[in-house]
């Protein structure tokens, strides 16, 4: 296959997408509101477009076939789940029919998208032929899986339906069980790959695993916040509706830019900020509770219970922002970005040494210490030219 004829197929499996996802949101806004499901659908359409871009570039790296494969699988689920939760409010034929569908399509959506890519990134091919395995067991993992989806007796496990799978057979539920067993085993396998690949990994490759390990992070990280602020504020979906953009946006965007090397060495500098202005944050938010809670107590006999205390808290938190970014970004930079951490305090003490007298060997000595410690250069040499005076 050429590489237009991949260009052309990449953005024609792009395209596929669209209706799946356009009608999937036109058959939930006919029966419940579609506000969550619309931010959900918006954010995961960036998987199969950055799959797209990655395979219409480089055709041979499997990556962006799996996330284009990713993102249809997930296209088809959605459209069958709604178009099953409608059939059953307006009458439409093959409701069930339909809804059976979709436990295969979500098995071939996991396995492409959380099993595959994690194994075979960045380059599309496993780190050694002793992971191969792997790749084997997913197969038997994605069929077996995929068959019990379809075969499974009982209800659908569907949200918003009742009907049972048109396609059951009595007995046969040890084939998802079978199915879903390995799959795990699998996915373990793919995670610890991804942890060993980082670890060995050198150079570009190193800032590649870097984008991948960041934006995983980020999405277990927006996970939990998410799930934690909807059994907090009940069982609707608003409070995490935010978190839907980093669980789906963050990682497929993550894997563009580490295949296509798009500013690759960018991620040290966002991993500094995000970690820093996220402990900043929680810093911050629990001097401000604690205080909010300590002043209202002190001042609710002299105030009646007014938001003088609000006031005042924040001013508070207001003039400690600059002092604590700065302590923070210190600490972050002294545990996670040593080398950084280390330039800065190499270049300050020969800021300090350049206030002495100083003769020129001395100068030239510190000189090129200070460069061989922040730069690490393989060799290092001063030239300086002599001046005459006139007379």
């Amino acid at each position: 296959m050429t590489h237009a004829t991949s260009a052309r197929l990449a953005w024609a499996l792009f395209a596929a997408c669209l209706p799946l996802y356009l009608l999937a949101l036109l058959f939930t806004a006919l029966y419940r509101s579609l506000l969550g499901d619309s931010m959900l659908l918006t954010a995961f359409l960036v998987m199969p477009g950055v799959g797209a871009l990655i395979a219409s570039r480089k055709p041979d790296n499997t990556i962006g076939w799996l996330l284009l494969v990713t993102g249809i699988a997930f296209g088809v689920a959605a459209i069958t789940t709604e178009y099953t939760a409608l059939s059953e409010r307006r009458s439409l034929p093959l409701g069930p029919e339909a809804g059976a569908l979709a436990g295969p399509a979500f098995v071939v959506c996991l396995v492409s998208g959380a099993v595959l890519v994690p194994l075979l990134f960045p380059d599309g091919r496993p780190q050694s032929t002793r992971w191969r395995w792997v790749v084997y067991a997913t197969g038997v993992a994605l069929l077996l899986g995929a068959t019990g989806y379809l075969i499974k007796p009982g209800p659908l496990d569907i949200r918003y339906v009742e009907s049972d799978n048109p396609f059951g057979v009595e007995g046969a539920a040890w084939v998802l069980s079978t199915g879903v067993a390995i799959l795990v085993v699998s996915a373990g396998a793919a995670a610890l790959s991804l942890l060993l690949r980082f670890r060995r990994a050198r150079g570009d490759e190193r800032q590649q695993m870097k984008w991948f390990v960041f934006a995983a992070l980020l999405m277990v990280v927006a996970a939990v916040v998410g799930f934690t602020l909807e059994e907090v504020f009940g069982g609707g979906d608003t409070p995490w509706l935010p978190f839907y953009f980093l669980l789906f946006f963050a990682l497929p965007a993550s894997i563009g830019i580490a295949i296509l090397r798009h500013r690759l060495y960018d991620i040290d500098r966002i991993i500094n900020r995000t970690l820093t202005y996220g402990l900043l944050t929680a810093v911050l938010a629990g001097v401000y509770a604690g205080l909010v809670v300590g002043l209202q107590s002190l001042l609710q006999p002299l105030n009646g219970g007014s938001d003088l205390a609000l006031a005042v808290t924040t001013l508070i938190v207001a003039a400690l922002f600059l002092p604590a970014q700065r302590r923070v970004q210190v600490v972050v930079n002294r545990r996670f970005n040593r080398r950084t951490y280390d330039t800065a305090r190499a270049i300050d003490a020969f800021n300090a040494h350049l206030r002495e007298p100083l003769d020129m060997d001395t100068l030239r000595y510190e000189l090129l210490a200070v460069v061989s410690e922040t730069m690490q250069p393989s060799a290092a040499s001063l030239w300086l030219r002599e001046t005459s005076e006139a007379t």
